[in-house]
C-alpha cells in the first residue's frame, strides 16, 4: 500500500518592524549638554544612515573578506544594507497540503504519463509496460544538458476503483526547476530499460521555477533531482551560492533587496527577527547572485523588497534555510538572568528588536536583567564599539515604554532590546 506523502513545506513565524530613521545613530543618546556634542551626534547619525553608492562597489571589491554582520558573511558584487523602514509586521505560518496518497485510481492507466506535482514528478505505468520491463531508469534533458536519476525507479501498484483489477503502477521522484537563469521551462523526460538501454517512453513536460524566488546551492543549481532538504540543509562556516529573481542596481531607489531574518527561539516561544538586507549591483536577465557563509546554525528566513515600489514579497512555500549546527559553534554570549547596568551618561535607547525602532530611553545606571539568550546572529558594531543585542527586563529606573511591537519569545518577561556595548556586566 502506498503511504501518504506529507510534505511539510516550512513552519515559521516572521515578525517585521520598521526602523525609525531618526533612531539609527549611536545607541548612547546625546541630550545637548554642549552644543558641539549635539551637533556631532546628529552628524554621526546622518552619516551612518547615508550610503555612498558611488564609492561602495570599489570599497567592497577591495575587501576580499567580504561584508560580515550577525555571523553572516556576504561575498561578491553585493553589499549589506539596513532593513528598510517600510517593513511591516507580518506573521506567517505555512503548512504543506497532504496528498490524498490514494492507491486507488478512477481509471485504467493506458499509457505512460509524466505529471509534474510541485517538487515531484508522478510517473504512471500501464500494467503491461511494468511487466515487460523489470528495471527502469530515468533521465531528463534541459538546455542541452542531460541529468540522470541516481537509482532505478521503484513503483507501487494502484488498484482500480470498484474492481479487483489493477489500474497500473506509479511512483514519485524529486523533480523541480531551480534554474532561474533559464527562460526555458521545457524538460524532455525519458524512461529507459536498464538492461537493453532502449527508450520505453519519452515526453516533454513544462516545469516552471519553484515559487519561492530564490535557490541556495553549493555545487549545482541545474539538476532537477536536487531535493528540498538537500538545497536547504546547509552547514555552518561553509561558502554557498544564492541566486534569486530580482534587479541589481547601484542606485538607492532602484533594485531588489533580499531580506535575511534569523530564528529566535527558547522554551517560551519562537519568532523570526530581521537582521539586514542584501543588495547586488548587477543582475543577469532579472536574476541576482552572491555568495555567503553563516556561522550559527538555525533557520534563516528570506524575503524581498522592491526599492522602487517599496513593496515586500514574503516567501510563503519555502520560507527558510536550515543551517546545521557544528559542535564547535558558540550558540550565545550570555544566558538568561545575567544582570547588566547602563553605562551611557546621556541614556541608552531601548528598542523593539535588534536595531529596531526606539520604544524607550534608559537612564545611566539603570539595572537590567537579561531575559533570553544573546545569539551570535545578534552581534553588532556601533560607532566602532563591538557588542551584541540582548533582550532585557528593566530592574530599576523603569521609564515609560511602548511594548506593542516587541519581538521576543516571552513579552510578559521582556521589556525590549539593548546593545551591550553601552552596558557593564554586574558580577555576582
Amino acid at each position: 500500500m502506498y503511504r501518504k506523502i506529507l510534505i511539510l513545506l516550512g513552519i515559521g513565524a516572521l515578525f517585521f518592524a520598521g526602523c525609525s530613521k531618526k533612531d539609527n545613530g549611536a545607541e548612547q543618546v546625546q541630550q545637548g549638554k554642549a552644543q558641539t556634542k549635539t551637533e556631532n551626534t546628529k552628524a554621526d547619525q546622518e552619516e551612518e544612515k547615508k550610503v555612498d553608492y558611488a564609492d561602495i562597489k570599489a570599497r567592497f571589491e577591495a575587501s576580499f573578506k567580504g561584508n560580515t554582520k550577525g555571523g553572516i558573511t556576504i561575498y561578491g558584487d553585493a553589499v549589506i544594507m539596513p532593513v528598510p523602514d517600510e517593513m511591516e509586521v507580518v506573521s506567517t505560518r505555512v503548512f504543506g497540503d497532504e496528498d490524498d496518497g490514494s492507491d486507488i485510481s478512477q481509471k485504467m492507466y493506458k499509457e505512460v504519463q509524466f505529471i509534474p506535482q510541485g517538487l515531484f514528478l508522478e510517473i504512471q505505468l500501464p500494467e503491461e509496460i511494468y511487466d515487460e520491463h523489470s528495471v527502469l531508469n530515468f533521465e531528463a534533458e534541459h538546455d542541452g544538458k542531460t541529468f540522470f536519476y541516481d537509482e532505478p525507479l521503484s513503483f507501487f501498484s494502484v488498484g482500480l476503483i470498484n474492481s479487483e483489477k489493477l489500474a497500473g503502477y506509479r511512483t514519485y521522484i524529486t523533480f523541480a526547476n531551480y534554474n532561474y537563469y533559464s527562460k526555458n521551462y521545457n524538460y524532455t523526460v525519458c524512461l529507459k530499460d536498464a538492461e537493453t538501454k532502449k527508450t520505453v517512453a519519452k515526453k516533454t513536460v513544462v516545469v516552471k521555477p519553484v515559487s519561492q524566488g530564490f535557490f541556495v546551492y553549493k555545487n549545482d543549481y541545474e539538476s532537477p533531482f536536487i531535493s528540498y532538504m538537500e538545497q536547504r540543509s546547509l552547514e555552518t562556516d561553509t561558502r554557498y551560492h544564492m541566486i534569486y529573481r530580482g534587479k541589481g542596481s547601484k542606485a538607492e531607489s532602484k533594485g531588489t533587496m533580499l531580506i535575511i531574518s534569523a530564528d529566535y527561539g527558547t522554551d517560551a516561544g519562537f519568532s523570526y527577527i530581521p537582521l539586514f538586507a542584501v543588495k547586488t549591483f548587477d543582475d543577469k536577465n532579472g536574476t541576482c547572485t552572491f555568495d555567503f557563509e553563516i556561522a550559527k546554525g538555525g533557520q534563516y528566513k528570506i524575503d524581498f523588497y522592491d526599492c522602487e515600489t517599496k513593496k515586500f514579497t514574503t516567501t510563503s512555500l519555502f520560507e527558510y534555510i536550515q543551517v546545521r549546527t557544528s559542535n564547535s559553534e558558540v550558540k550565545y554570549f550570555y544566558p538568561p538572568e545575567t544582570e547588566w547596568k547602563v553605562k551611557a551618561e546621556d541614556g541608552l535607547r531601548l528598542r523593539n528588536y535588534p536595531m529596531g525602532k526606539k520604544i524607550g530611553l534608559l537612564e545611566n545606571g539603570t539595572e537590567l536583567v537579561q531575559t533570553e539568550y544573546s545569539w551570535l546572529t545578534f552581534s553588532d558594531s556601533i560607532n566602532g564599539i563591538k557588542g551584541f543585542w540582548i533582550p532585557v527586563r528593566i530592574k530599576t529606573n523603569r521609564p515609560e515604554i511602548d511594548k506593542s511591537d516587541l519581538y521576543c519569545c516571552d513579552p510578559n518577561k521582556t521589556d525590549g532590546w539593548v546593545f551591550s556595548g553601552y552596558l557593564d556586566l554586574i558580577e555576582k
